[in-house]
């Protein structure tokens, strides 16, 4: 209860600097009015690792060259009269959707709000590595199969890039009750952290 307490006092005094700085932002948000919630919280946190860090990038990047290594080995283990196919992910795999994430986190919503006005905008970006790997597909003649919500068994066969904005991830923490209070689900996550 004490750190709770001692978390609480940190964070008013930390949102009370804050937000007392005139601070412009890209989206013209009136931070004030648009305090975020516990789960949207999590959400932005993902979200800007995802359209921010370099690790993120590399990640992609290095499943790519992977692929195409696996690919090129594939072929070369193949007799020459033999297609392969290759199959993708669409979603956070080959297009990057962070800024319909943006959205509903700046909007204090949830999926699927504006999720088909995201889809009619058709901005999304590729994702690192992602054109250049479907474009060599195509120039071995291979065919690409792209996917939405594509459902694998893991092996060196398929190669997985990490997704924190959305996913059944979060949910597994605490066993899919969504009844849960903002503070039990807290509760839970410490719990599930392993620490020295």
């Amino acid at each position: 209860m004490k750190k709770i307490l001692i978390y609480l006092i940190s964070l008013y005094f930390l949102s009370t600097a804050f937000l007392s700085c005139d601070v412009k932002f890209k989206y013209n948000v009136d931070i004030k009015k648009n305090l975020i919630d516990i789960d949207n919280e999590k959400l932005l946190v993902a979200t800007l690792f995802h359209q921010k860090a370099a690790e993120c990038s590399a990640l992609s990047y290095q499943a790519y060259n992977i692929a195409r290594l696996i690919l090129d080995n594939e072929l070369r283990r193949m007799s020459l009269t033999k297609k392969l196919a290759v199959i993708v992910d669409v979603d956070e795999t080959v297009l990057d959707n962070s800024p319909f994430q943006v959205k509903i986190i700046l909007e204090k919503t949830q999926y699927p709000e504006y999720w088909n006005e995201w889809c009619e905008l058709a901005q999304a970006k590729a994702l690192p590595g992602a054109v250049e790997f479907l474009n060599y597909t195509k120039s071995i003649e291979e065919r690409s199969f792209h996917v939405d919500s594509l459902k694998n068994e893991f092996g060196i066969r398929f190669i997985v890039l990490p997704n924190s904005m959305y996913g059944a991830w979060y949910e597994t923490l605490f066993k899919y009750n969504c009844n849960l209070t903002h503070e039990e689900k807290n509760k839970i996550f410490y719990e599930k952290l392993e620490g020295f």
